[in-house]
Order: C-alpha cells, then structure tokens, then sequence
C-alpha cells in the first residue's frame, strides 16, 4: 500500500476530528430535593404527598414544597394569599430556586413544571438579567389553575432554554408560586440544560495535532511494511 492509497484515509480522519464539536452532557433540572434547591421560606425544599388530584411523582422527579403541606389527618395548608385575576403584583407563597452552572454557554434544554395552584417561572441570567418564561394563570377550578400552569396531568408546561445565554456563569430557574385557596401546595419539575463545551487548546488537541499525528502513525507503518519486504 503506498502513501498515495493511504493518505485519503488520513483525510477523513482529520475531517472527523475537525468537524466535532465536543458537548458536555445535559445538565439535570428536578425537583429531587439536591443541594443546588431552595426556597425562600424555609431553604430546604421537602417532599410532600400528592393530592389525589395531581400529577403523580416522575421517577426521579417529586412534589415538593417549603414545608409539610399535604397528607396527613392533620395537614399544614398554606393559606391563601392571591384574589381575584391579576397576578401581576401578587407576593408568591413561596419561592422556589434550583440553580445550575454553565462553563461555556447555554444551548438549550427544557423543563416541564405543575405547580398548584399556579406559578410564574424566571430564568435568573448570570449577567443579572431575568427572563419571564412562563406567567401565572389566574383562573381558579375546582384543584388549581384551570389548564397550565396548573396541579392536574394536563396542567403542565413545557418551556425551551433556547436563544436565552448570557454566557458562562451561575443561572437559576425561579418559581414563584401562588395558593388561591387554603389547600395543598407545591411545585414538581423535570428537564435539563445543555451546555456547549467548547475547544481548550490546553486539554483538547487541536485537529492539525490529530492530523499530524495520524501522518505519522501511517508513516511509521509504511516504513515498517517495507523494512519487512
């Protein structure tokens, strides 16, 4: 085999390398009780039972609240603190944080949310600026929201991560959520984040360093061919 049959090779080799651009693994986003969560209630958020009604618990995603605010002969409901339809000024029950770190930048992901009764949901850039994701529904029925954001299976939201960045740093997903009538009351979420791992020259070989390297793999086996002829 001459080096003329196996440079093209060589070619593909380094067009593979060059035209991959490495990603880190999606960044989870669940209400598992993990150390990036907290509320500005009590700070530790706390698993709580599901109301007949809602949405049951994911497998590794879980109802949560600031405090034990559902079950039990006995149950501490929180109180109500939301009337009429404009939630616009309302002060939530409570908020709920999940935090997450981004090296490089922020490419997409989604989180899918119940709340009950309802919720606002805020992504908290690192450059200080908040994007409102999803408003609170003011409409009440006979369990939550009526239709998302709401408690019950079909309640839920889906939001994207998107054309958000505002580059590497700490962002938090915020919740702000509303009781409209004494009751149970929590959120549960599930989704990821992605970020993008870009090229470090210091750790990640350039793609002329795979080529040259792969030139001189396929050197060396010629010459041992011919030591061998």
């Amino acid at each position: 085999m001459t080096f003329q049959q196996i440079f093209p090779a060589a070619m593909i080799l380094f067009v593979t390398f060059a035209g991959t651009q490495l990603q880190a693994g999606p960044i989870q986003l669940n209400s598992d009780r993990s150390a990036t969560e907290s509320n500005n209630q009590t700070g530790a958020n706390q698993f709580i039972d599901v109301h007949p009604y809602w949405q049951p618990n994911g497998a590794d995603y879980f109802w949560i609240s600031y405090l034990s605010t559902t079950g039990g002969w006995i149950p501490v409901f929180s109180p109500p603190n939301v009337h009429g339809t404009d939630l616009t000024n309302a002060t939530p029950t409570a908020v709920f944080q999940e935090a997450f770190v981004v090296n490089t930048e922020l490419v997409g992901g989604t989180v899918t949310f119940w709340a009950d009764d309802t919720a606002t949901i805020w992504l908290d850039r690192p450059n200080g600026v908040s994007v409102k994701l999803h408003a609170a529904n003011p409409i009440q029925d006979g369990a939550c929201a009526n239709g998302p954001l709401g408690c019950e299976p079909a309640e839920f939201v889906t939001l994207s991560l998107a054309g958000l960045d505002a580059g590497p740093g700490t962002y938090a997903i915020r919740m702000e959520v509303f009781q409209r009538a004494y009751g149970p009351f929590g959120i549960m979420y599930t989704g990821f984040a992605l970020d993008r791992d870009l090229d470090d020259p210091e750790t990640v070989p350039e793609p002329s360093t795979y080529l040259t390297a792969s030139l001189g793999l396929i050197a060396a086996g010629l010459l041992r061919r011919r030591g061998a002829n």
